[in-house]
């Protein structure tokens, strides 16, 4: 990536220089990690997706659902500690 250097102004009205070299970019290795990472991404998504659990969601509860599949482990204890009742 082609660098960028501009100025931001300080707080009491002085004005500073900023300064962003040029960047090498990805090496191979982190082009083909990145392709990778996305990939299973999108795997992911599309398993969650057309999980066959939605289909018993009721129709207008799938925001409500996914919020609480968002938050399911949040009332979980961690593995180790100590459960109290």
């Amino acid at each position: 990536m082609i660098g960028v250097t501009y100025e931001r102004p300080l707080t009491d009205g002085r004005m500073e220089s900023v300064i962003h070299p040029d960047s090498p970019g990805y090496t191979p290795g982190q082009i083909e990690a990145d392709r990778s990472f996305r990939s299973k991404i999108v795997e992911l998504a599309a398993a969650i997706h057309a999980h066959p659990w939605w289909a018993e969601v009721p129709k207008g509860e799938g925001v409500g659902a996914n919020m609480a599949l968002e938050h399911v482990d949040d009332e979980r204890p961690t593995p180790g500690s100590a459960v109290s009742d």
